[in-house]
C-alpha cells in the first residue's frame, strides 16, 4: 500500500533546519541591541520563539519528523510541525510546507482550502519541499499549476526535493 510520509523530504529539511538555526540566531543577535520598536516589529523571531512551522499534509509525516527531529537541537529552538488542519486561522514568519507526495497524486492537497490554506500561512517565507514535477502534474493540481508555479524559485535535487 501506499505510505503517507517521505523520508527523502524529512531529511531536506533537516537540512534546511540547520542552515536556518544559523542565520535565525545571527537576526537574533542583532535584534538584541535593535530600537524597541524594531523588536516588536520582530517579535517573533526573539529567543524562546518558534518562528518556523512546517506544514505537512499527513499526521503520519507529522509523527515520522517528530521521532527524527527528537535529537536534532536546533529544530525545538526555532521550529514546529503541523498538518495542515491545524494551522487554520495562524501566521508563521517562516513555512517549510513538505508535499509529501510524488506520485502525480495530490491527494490530500487536491483539496483548495486546505491548499489554500496551506500556502497562505507565512509572513515573510515559504518554502515548498518535494517533487515538484509530479505534484504540479496531478490530475487535481494542474489547473492551478500556473499559479503554483510562480512561488516555486529553484528546484534541487534528482528527486526534486
Amino acid at each position: 500500500g501506499y505510505s503517507e510520509d517521505n523520508i527523502k523530504e524529512i531529511q531536506r529539511i533537516q537540512q534546511i533546519l540547520n542552515e536556518m538555526h544559523e542565520k535565525i540566531e545571527h537576526f537574533r543577535n542583532r535584534l538584541k541591541d535593535s530600537s524597541e520598536k524594531f523588536q516588536k516589529m520582530y517579535e517573533a523571531y526573539q529567543e524562546g520563539q518558534r518562528p518556523i512551522a512546517i506544514i505537512v499534509p499527513y499526521k503520519k509525516q507529522k509523527e515520522k519528523m517528530e521521532k527524527l527531529f527528537v535529537d536534532n537541537p536546533h529544530f525545538k529552538e526555532i521550529a514546529q510541525i503541523r498538518t495542515i488542519d491545524s494551522v487554520q486561522g495562524r501566521e508563521y514568519p517562516i513555512v517549510i510546507m513538505s508535499l509529501v507526495r510524488s506520485d502525480r497524486r495530490a491527494g490530500f492537497l487536491a483539496s483548495p482550502n486546505r491548499m489554500n490554506v496551506a500556502i497562505s500561512r507565512p509572513q515573510h517565507q515559504l518554502i515548498l519541499v518535494g517533487n515538484s514535477f509530479g505534484f504540479l502534474d496531478s490530475k487535481n493540481i494542474r489547473k492551478h499549476a500556473k499559479e503554483l508555479r510562480a512561488l516555486i524559485v529553484y528546484t534541487i535535487g534528482e528527486d526534486n526535493v
